[in-house]
């Protein structure tokens, strides 16, 4: 299905004229846990460029990377032209395909915002950064066949969502969906939905629960726009 999207993706961008070239490669494109392989990349016609996970990166460029698991690469450019998108898979011998991080769960929709950017790339870097270093979570980033930009979160545990007088409770677990969209009206603009799954565990059990109390989930999506909201007063693009 990934596959499929990024074909499409890449037939509707390259309809354009003066799009973003790309040459993303890897090699090798499978090691062993623990070895490193090359990323290159090449990019013209190219104002801002992201990888995802590197951040914003010059045009031209080449980077080591040792993974500890299958990890998916994704490269975004964006010019006069428009933007275009090219992905690289890192095998690990002897481990699974890329993770699918909540597969198959359902995600509740919460808040919807809206923010302003010099430029894709520079607002999916801020995003990773939000996500990752801010708030520590390990997050992916799907490229779409319909113009709307995914971060997914893999689930964590969450302190500040089990209150002090749940007694019974030990813990919940937290994952966020990130939905990105470019405005079609306004210029350097782009609306962002936030979706969340939330958990729960009994003390000295192992199973867990999805969390259908609304309270829980609102609260999450308002601590997430509140770190969104805070970064983007200072969010220049020049990062």
């Amino acid at each position: 299905m990934l596959i499929s999207k990024v074909l499409v993706l890449a037939l509707l961008l390259n309809a354009h004229p003066n799009l973003p070239e790309i040459q993303f490669e890897i090699n090798p494109t499978t090691v062993k846990s623990g070895e490193s392989t090359q990323l290159k990349w090449h990019v013209k016609n190219a104002a801002s460029v992201f990888i995802f996970s590197l951040g914003v990166v010059d045009s031209v460029g080449e980077r080591q990377i040792t993974p500890s698991e299958p990890s998916r690469l994704v490269l975004i450019a964006e010019g006069p032209g428009g933007i275009n998108a090219d992905t690289v898979v890192i095998k690990v011998e002897g481990g699974k395909e890329v993770p699918e991080y909540n597969q198959g769960l359902a995600f509740q929709e919460q808040l919807v915002g809206k923010i302003n950017a010099p430029s894709l790339p520079q607002l999916l870097d801020y995003f990773q950064t939000v996500l990752q270093d801010s708030m520590n979570f390990t997050c992916q980033l799907y490229i779409p066949a319909d113009g709307v930009w995914v971060f997914e979160t893999k689930r964590a545990r969450q302190d500040y969502l089990v209150a002090s007088d749940e007694r019974k409770i030990g813990g919940r677990r937290l994952a966020y969906r990130v939905q990105i969209a470019q405005s079609s009206t306004i210029k350097n603009g782009y609306s962002y939905l936030i979706k969340t799954l939330v958990d729960y565990q009994y003390k000295l059990s192992v199973r867990w629960y999805p969390e259908l109390k609304e309270d829980f989930h609102k609260q999450a999506a308002r601590r997430l726009r509140n770190y969104i909201e805070k970064g983007s007063v200072l969010f220049s693009g020049k990062r």
